[in-house]
C-alpha cells in the first residue's frame, strides 16, 4: 500500500505533500519564526507610555515646542535631542520633565532595539524624569523635524529653559551683541564660535533670533542652551554697557579710503596706529588685519582699543552697508571691519573675535 511505512511510523497523521517528510499543519506553524504565535514580544517597562499618532495631544505639544516660538516661550519648555546633550544638562543639575525613547511599535527580534534606547529601557532610572514615553522613529522625526536627522534609537528630552548664570563682572571683558541676526544658522554659528573663543555672553536686540530654536541648538552644538544671554532693546543696551563698564565696538564694512591702510596695535598703551617701518621695529607692536576707525572723524591718530569690549554684529554686515537710521548707533563709538566685502556674518564675526583675542592677549 502507498505510504505504508510512513503510516506505520507516524500513525494516521495526515500527509501534506508527496515525496516529502509529512508534517502536520500545526507543527509547520510552530516552526515558522514569523508566524503570529511565534512573534517576539518585548516586555516594555510599565513606566513608559506609548505615543502612536499625530492626533495624540502630547505629540502635538512636542511638535509645537519645536515649531512655535511663542508657544515655546509661554511654556518655557524646549526639546533637547541626543543622549550627550541631555546628560550635559543633568550634570548641571537641571531636571528633566519628559524622556522620549525611540523604539519600534512591534519589534520582531530583540536586536531591533539598540543603545542608547536599550540602555534606558532596561534601566529608566538612569535619567530621572516626570514622564517616560515611547515613540517609533517616524513620530520622533515628526516632533524634531526633517533637519534633525534623529537616529533610530534616539533619545529626546523635554526640559524647562535652563537657568542662565552670568560670570562675575570682572570676567566679562568680551561680550557679543547681535542686531537683527534672526537666521538660526547664523545665530548658532556665532554662539559656537564665541563660546569656543572664550567670550563671556550674548546680548540680543532688534529682532534677533531665538537661542532655543531647534536648528540654532544643532548648529551651536547645544551651547545656545547654556551660554549666558540677555534680550533687550537698544535703550536697555546702553544701561547694560554702563553697568558692566563695557565699550561698544561696532562691526561695519570699512570705508573705501581705509581699505588700503594697514594698522598696528601697541600693547603698552592699547593704541592703534597706521603701520610704518619705524613702528614695526618695536617689540610691543602687533600688526593686525582688522581696520579700526571712529565714526565721527577721519583722524586715525587718536584710536585706543578699550580693555572691556562689547562687539556689535549686524545682519547688514553681509550686505556691505548698514542702515544707521534703524540700527544701533552710539555717538563716538569705535568701528571695526575687515577688508573682505560680502562675507557672511558668522565668518566675519569669528574672524573679528579671534583677531581681537590675539592682539589683546596677555593684557
Amino acid at each position: 500500500a502507498p505510504f505504508s511505512r510512513e503510516k506505520l511510523v507516524l500513525g494516521d497523521r495526515r500527509i501534506q505533500t508527496w515525496g516529502r517528510y509529512p508534517v502536520r499543519k500545526t507543527e509547520r506553524s510552530r516552526s515558522n519564526s514569523l508566524s503570529k504565535k511565534n512573534m517576539f514580544k518585548y516586555n516594555w517597562p510599565k513606566v513608559f507610555t506609548r505615543l502612536h499618532g499625530i492626533q495624540d495631544k502630547k505629540i502635538q505639544h512636542f511638535q509645537s515646542l519645536r515649531e512655535n516660538k511663542q508657544y515655546r516661550w509661554e511654556h518655557r519648555l524646549i526639546l533637547v535631542q541626543g543622549e550627550k546633550n541631555i546628560l550635559d544638562l543633568i550634570k548641571r543639575n537641571h531636571p528633566t520633565k519628559s524622556l522620549v525613547v525611540a523604539a519600534p511599535n512591534k519589534p520582531k527580534t530583540k536586536y531591533e532595539i539598540q543603545p542608547p534606547a536599550l540602555d534606558y529601557l532596561e534601566n529608566p532610572n538612569r535619567i530621572v524624569a516626570d514622564n517616560y514615553y515611547l515613540m517609533n522613529i517616524d513620530m520622533v522625526r515628526k516632533i524634531l523635524g526633517s533637519g534633525a536627522k534623529p537616529e533610530r534609537h534616539e533619545l529626546v528630552a523635554e526640559v524647562n529653559f535652563p537657568p542662565i548664570v552670568f560670570p562675575p563682572k570682572e570676567q566679562m571683558t568680551k561680550f557679543l551683541v547681535l542686531e537683527k541676526v534672526n537666521d538660526p544658522y547664523d545665530l548658532g554659528m556665532l554662539v559656537r564660535s564665541a563660546k569656543a573663543l572664550g567670550w563671556s555672553g550674548l546680548y540680543l536686540t532688534n529682532k534677533s533670533g531665538d537661542v532655543y530654536n531647534s536648528f540654532a541648538q544643532k548648529v551651536s552644538k547645544s551651547h545656545s542652551l547654556t551660554w549666558p544671554y540677555i534680550y533687550g532693546s537698544s535703550e536697555e543696551l546702553c544701561k547694560f554697557l554702563y553697568d558692566n563698564e563695557l565699550k561698544l565696538l561696532i562691526a561695519e564694512p570699512p570705508k573705501q579710503e581705509l581699505q588700503a591702510i594697514s594698522q598696528v596695535f601697541c600693547k603698552s598703551n592699547n593704541r592703534i596706529s597706521t603701520c610704518t617701518e619705524e613702528l614695526e621695529q618695536h617689540d610691543d607692536i602687533i600688526k593686525t588685519s582688522l581696520l579700526f576707525w571712529n565714526s565721527n572723524t577721519s583722524d586715525l591718530s587718536e584710536l585706543k582699543l578699550p580693555s572691556r569690549i562689547a562687539l556689535l554684529l549686524s545682519r547688514e554686515l553681509k550686505s556691505g552697508r548698514r542702515d544707521n537710521e534703524n540700527s544701533i548707533s552710539i555717538e563716538n563709538e569705535m568701528r571695526v571691519g575687515i577688508n573682505a566685502p560680502f562675507i557672511d556674518v558668522p565668518s566675519a564675526g569669528s574672524i573679528i573675535m579671534w583677531e581681537l583675542n590675539r592682539i589683546t592677549a596677555n593684557l
